[in-house]
């Protein structure tokens, strides 16, 4: 199976088409993505074509489930959305995600969680769903919030950023 193109709100999820690895190596660029994210530096269109071209393969395998964040006006890449699997068969997830500089404090997020949960419930029905990210991310943290997430734990030293261990804060919804 594909994964689905999900819209609603103003805002859209769709699966990664080949076309999009050159704003995907664009946007990642961006110091505030990489200041949250453990992206490998330096990352270019090779990287992101190879990350492209696995999406499909990780969904079927039920490894992941890779999304274009589009903001519904366009079906161009505006942010990512995923859910990677952390137990097998993603019977639990951690979502993740990222909004390009131009498209941030528009809620866009929000809303793309508000697709995105239910479709995770529906299609996989995880035991858990697990939202993380990298200790000092308060607009991360209130988009959580927001979302009915509440704080499960506190992984020490989980991720490492530009060579440096970092924690990883680690929210959960019923």
């Amino acid at each position: 199976s594909v994964l689905p193109t999900l819209h609603g709100d103003g805002v859209g999820l769709r699966p990664f088409r080949l076309d999009d690895a050159g704003d995907l190596a664009r946007e990642v660029q961006d110091p505030e993505i990489v200041r949250w994210m453990a992206i490998p530096l330096p990352y270019t269109i090779d990287d992101a074509q190879g990350f492209v071209e696995t999406t499909a393969d990780k969904w079927q395998n039920r490894e992941a489930a890779h999304f274009v964040l589009t903001t519904g006006a366009s079906d161009q890449l505006a942010g990512y959305m995923g859910a990677l699997a952390v137990e097998d068969g993603m019977k639990a997830v951690e979502i993740g995600y990222w909004v390009a500089a131009d498209h941030r404090g528009r809620g866009l997020t929000l809303r793309a969680l508000d697709l995105l949960l239910p479709w995770l419930k529906d299609s996989l029905n995880p035991q858990r769903i697990e939202l993380g990210m990298i200790e000092g991310n308060a607009a991360s943290a209130r988009i959580a919030e927001k979302a009915g997430f509440v704080l499960l734990r506190v992984d020490e030293a989980a991720v490492t950023l530009d060579g440096v261990p970092a924690d990883e804060i680690i929210y959960v919804i019923k």
